[in-house]
């Protein structure tokens, strides 16, 4: 759950200078929040009596808001279980995550393609090597010397 109703006010900030109505607006900063990461998906929102006595509006707008993010899908609820934020049901694709990879298709869309099944190899070792490094500070004039050594190896 978002700590307090104080908080997500404070997140939400002022609406007084919004166009009516208001419960558009409150849904509108909340989903905004949601879509950029500052809350999370899954958390629960506070209460509509709490967070209305925050925002020092009505339980009926913050009501009519959560409402709203229901219906949009970016917010399920559940009787006496409270109101849970969530994402809009749909493909998950292009600006919110890259799709999931199709044979023969390259997603031009994100510059993060998935990583090679040997990653996984290659961060084992690197973990194993860490405590090692730890202790010093990284810097060397030349760069690291294990690097350097195996990099010579190759050419």
């Amino acid at each position: 759950m978002v700590d307090s109703a104080s908080k997500l006010a404070a997140l939400v900030g002022e609406l007084a200078g919004e166009r009516p109505p208001r419960y558009a607006a409150l849904a509108a900063r909340i989903r905004l929040l949601v879509a950029d990461g500052r809350l999370a998906v899954g958390i629960r929102l506070p209460a509509e009596r709490e967070l209305a006595a925050a925002l020092r509006l009505s339980r009926t707008t913050v009501t009519a808001a959560y409402r709203r993010l229901r219906d949009d899908g970016w917010a399920s609820a559940q009787q006496g279980a409270g109101t849970w934020t969530s994402l809009p049901a749909g493909p998950a694709y292009g600006a919110w995550a890259p799709a999931q990879p199709t044979a023969g298709v390259i997603d031009l869309a994100h510059a993060a393609p998935a990583a090679p099944p040997e990653i996984v190899t290659a961060f084992t070792a690197a973990l194993r090597d860490l405590p090692r490094l730890l202790p010093g500070h990284g810097y060397h004039p030349a760069g690291l010397p294990e690097l350097r050594a195996r990099i010579a190896e190759r050419y």
